[in-house]
This record gives structure tokens, sequence and C-alpha cells, in this order.
């Protein structure tokens, strides 16, 4: 399974990441919105992780993207 990681916060990545592929996910993990899209415009995902608030574009934005 594919796994977008979308959140600002490095230490809430790496977490994700740490804890996700310990379980054998291939996980993705982006800082902004912003990267989100191109990242999702050119790969397919199982899964999309992200925080609600986020600076520039928050979680909503990225829903309705």
């Amino acid at each position: 399974m594919r796994i977008l990681v979308v959140d600002d916060d490095t230490m809430v990545i790496a977490s994700c990441r740490r804890i996700l592929e310990a379980d054998g996910f291939d996980v993705t993990a982006v800082q902004s919105a912003d990267e989100a899209i191109e990242i999702v415009r050119k790969n397919d995902f199982d899964l999309m992780l992200f925080d609600v608030k986020m600076p520039k574009h928050d979680g909503p934005f990225l829903i309705r993207e």
C-alpha cells in the first residue's frame, strides 16, 4: 500500500514514516500542500494522511484540490 503523508512538522513526518514503514507500507512524505499536489499529479496513492492546519494551504484546501 502506498501512503502519502503531508505535514509541516518534520517530527510528525519522521514518526509516521517510522511506524508505517515498520508495518511494510511504502511511504512518501512532504511538508506542504503544494508539494503534495505535485506528487499526487504524478503518482497514485492508496491513502493520504495530512495535517489539517499548515502554513499557506491547509488540509481542507488539499481535499478540494
